[in-house]
């Protein structure tokens, strides 16, 4: 990535993964219950927290890009 250049995150993608979560399609709040989660902070990135995200604790905004 260049300066300037915007990341286009698919967050609905990244929430309705069948490779990280047993049935996606599935509401079930428990899986997220503290002591049952075992989870990469960036698995589940609720969609009005991206914006945030992006702008304060990125991944990439301390990676040096060429």
């Amino acid at each position: 990535m260049k300066r300037g250049w915007q990341a286009i995150l698919d967050i609905y993608g990244t929430n309705h993964d069948p490779h990280r979560w047993d049935t996606p399609d599935q509401f079930r709040p428990e899986r997220f219950e503290q002591e049952k989660t075992d989870l990469h902070r960036f698995a589940m990135i609720p969609q009005g927290v991206a914006t945030m995200l992006l702008s304060t604790d990125a991944p990439v905004s301390g990676s040096h890009w060429r």
